[in-house]
């Protein structure tokens, strides 16, 4: 779509965001919410698909309850599709599909929390209406991510949050 002009005003409250004045509920895809928690979701899959599996269940039955109690529009947090935390095919083959299904026919907000080897492509399957991107963090330039969807992207977000390995940064 677009690069939404910087007189756009977004701003963050912890995973909460506020465009313009419209509210999004923050919800931490399956990831995000391991990464959250301090848990390597990646290793247990990898090493104990069983409790690896269990552990997935649990993190995609807490990112589903917490979509359907939203009361207002939400912002999907994507974090962990990067090297640091998962490899593109870890990333698709356990993550990818299930974003797809928990978002489903809503349009949210998606927030890309990742430094400058985040894999991109996973925009132009969950992004709809704005994807909120951070040059700072990722040097992608926001031109070439417009190219692959269909969402007005907006680069100038306060209090862009932060996820790493053991929780928010």
């Amino acid at each position: 779509m677009t690069i939404a002009p910087e007189s756009v005003n977004a701003q963050f409250s912890a995973f909460d965001l506020r465009i313009d004045g419209v509210e999004f509920k923050g919800v931490l895809s399956p990831l995000s919410r391991a990464l959250q928690e301090g848990i390597d979701a990646i290793s247990l899959l990898d090493k104990d698909p069983a409790n690896g599996d269990r552990l997935l269940h649990s993190l995609v039955a807490a990112t589903k309850a917490e979509i359907e109690s939203a009361s207002v529009q939400i912002n999907y947090i994507v974090a962990g599709a990067e090297p640091e935390y998962s490899s593109p095919m870890q990333y698709g083959g356990h993550f990818l599909e299930l974003d797809r299904e928990l978002i489903g026919t809503r349009k949210p907000a998606i927030t890309v929390i990742g430094g400058p080897e985040t894999y991109i492509d996973i925009i132009s399957d969950l992004a709809e209406t704005f994807l909120i991107w951070n040059p700072q963090t990722n040097p992608v330039d926001p031109a070439e991510v417009s190219k692959m969807t269909r969402a007005k992207i907006v680069t100038h977000a306060t209090n862009f949050p932060k996820i790493g390995k053991g929780g928010v940064n």
